[in-house]
């Protein structure tokens, strides 16, 4: 009986030990040593639209394809698959030299004509609103509006080893929309719709090729021709919830993870495994101007109490989000005297007591559920005011500005520069015509809106990504898609 005992407690450890080894590996694969597990919330299936994608998906994108230029987070220029580029003739033509040493998966030489043939093939396929740079090169839209081929029509021709782009008017935006992932350059941009039963017969312009896909996950093989200092797979695995994905990080089974749940971000930052970075997602305050909606002394109240609970978090939560100080966005460059003017309006002591309720209304997403949160708890404790919550579904959110039956929307916009705010106010504010947008100042039209109380700036949150201690190199570029060529391991 003991021998037998004894004989079964071996085995039990024989196999134990064995399983260990079987896990290490993919499907009874050992995993390569330079692996980096990257966890995103979906899988796309469909490729071919690159701007419908969201920027987690667009990584992937970027990993196994390069655009002409690239801009870091900084604002500065990096060349990829073009050296340099000239600027001529007062802003009008743009003229990119190839570099001789990138390649295609398959070993080819990436040329001028390559970059030609795939302007043609994105000027067909994607909507006119997500290739703006496009539109405004010369001869493009009547190209669309079949007045002529794209040889003879569109100002986008290859010189030897140069592509050369002419547009219709000065765009001192240009190079920035260039380096979007849609414009990065792919071969047979139709077959990527249908990417998992495709990838196999396509190249890529990328560090990067698709080696399998399924509804889970995406293995990425580093191209011979790639620096030999990348790391040699990138998987690309699909997790439902960020805190699926934050318990897989913490036993080693993934190596980055965006956005993990903001209430382990300070635990991260003392661990050194959090990388904080500024992001373009704001958040507004919409009130309710009908004449029977709460008075402008009230706005202000409000906004006064929103801004001092958005305050009171940050204190211990500093990763997490920027309070708007006044800013419209991020990079508002707005007079320092404006700023604080906007600050001491409102931290002012004002009064209102009207009414002892307020109703705030928000699309039902994670961020706003925080958000409405830690508003909602701050207000109960320092206040006599009653919040009234009422988280729906986005579609819901325009019959309840018709109806009126709310005090208060808020609500999350990307916004990077003036234009992304006009379409905020546009969005929320009928009074403003397109018209009033293009002739008036842009600040006249920014005054307006902060000194009436009708829309106004919160608060601004930072990307978080949580990162193996073993990864470095780990940036984002200026569209807030990670660079992988800058990753070692």
């Amino acid at each position: 009986m003991k021998r037998l005992i004894i004989t079964i407690l071996i085995t039990i450890a024989t196999v134990v030990f064995l399983l260990g080894f079987i896990d290490k590996g993919n499907n009874g694969k050992e995993a390569e040593k330079d692996d980096i597990v990257y966890s995103i919330n979906n899988i796309p299936d469909d490729m071919r639209n690159i701007a419908s994608l969201n920027t987690r998906q667009q990584d992937i994108i970027c990993a196994v394809s390069k655009g002409l230029i690239e801009i870091d987070s900084q604002g500065k220029m990096m060349p990829a698959l073009a050296k340099s580029v000239e600027v001529t003739d007062n802003g009008i033509q743009y003229n990119f030299t190839i570099r001789d040493d990138v390649f295609w998966s398959d070993g080819k030489i990436i040329t001028a004509d390559d970059l030609v043939q795939f302007f043609r093939e994105i000027l067909t396929e994607e909507n006119e609103d997500d290739i703006e740079a496009l539109m405004n090169v010369y001869g493009a839209r009547a190209y669309l509006e079949n007045e002529g081929n794209f040889k003879e029509t569109v100002a986008i021709w290859a010189q030897g080893n140069n592509l050369i782009m002419r547009l219709n008017s000065t765009d001192d935006d240009f190079l920035v929309q260039l380096s979007k992932p849609q414009y990065r350059l792919r071969k047979n941009v139709l077959s990527w719709e249908f990417i998992n039963k495709n990838y196999t017969s396509l190249v890529y312009s990328g560090d990067y090729y698709i080696s399998s896909i399924d509804d889970s996950k995406i293995i990425l093989h580093r191209n011979e021709k790639s620096n030999g200092e990348l790391p040699k797979v990138l998987s690309i695995v699909e997790d439902k919830s960020e805190d699926v994905a934050l318990a897989a990080f913490e036993v080693g089974n993934r190596d980055i993870v965006v956005n993990p749940p903001r209430n382990q971000l300070q635990r991260l930052r003392e661990q050194g495994k959090l990388i904080t970075l500024p992001s373009n997602e704001a958040v507004y305050a919409s009130f309710n101007l009908d004449e029977s909606a709460i008075p402008i002394n009230g706005r202000k109240k409000i906004y006064s109490l929103l801004d001092s609970a958005i305050r009171n978090y940050i204190e211990n939560n500093e990763s997490s989000m920027i309070c708007a100080e006044g800013k419209y966005y991020r990079g508002e460059e707005s007079s320092a005297d404006k700023l604080q003017e906007r600050k001491v309006l409102t931290n002012m002591d004002n009064s209102w007591k009207d009414e002892e309720s307020i109703i705030l209304v928000a699309e039902n997403n994670v961020d706003n559920k925080e958000l409405v949160n830690i508003i909602s708890d701050w207000i109960d404790e320092n206040t006599s005011y009653t919040l009234v919550v009422k988280l729906v579904d986005e579609e819901d959110i325009e019959g309840i500005i018709d109806e009126g039956y709310y005090d208060l929307i808020i609500f999350n916009w990307e916004v990077k520069n003036e234009d992304d705010v006009y379409r905020v106010i546009d969005e929320y504010n009928e009074d403003l015509s397109i018209e009033t947008w293009q002739e008036e100042n842009y600040f006249n039209i920014e005054d307006n809106i902060f000194n009436s109380y009708s829309i106004l700036p919160l608060l601004f949150y930072n990307e978080n990504i949580a990162v193996n201690n073993d990864i470095t190199g780990l940036t984002l570029d200026c569209n807030g898609n990670i660079n992988f060529s800058a990753i070692r391991k």
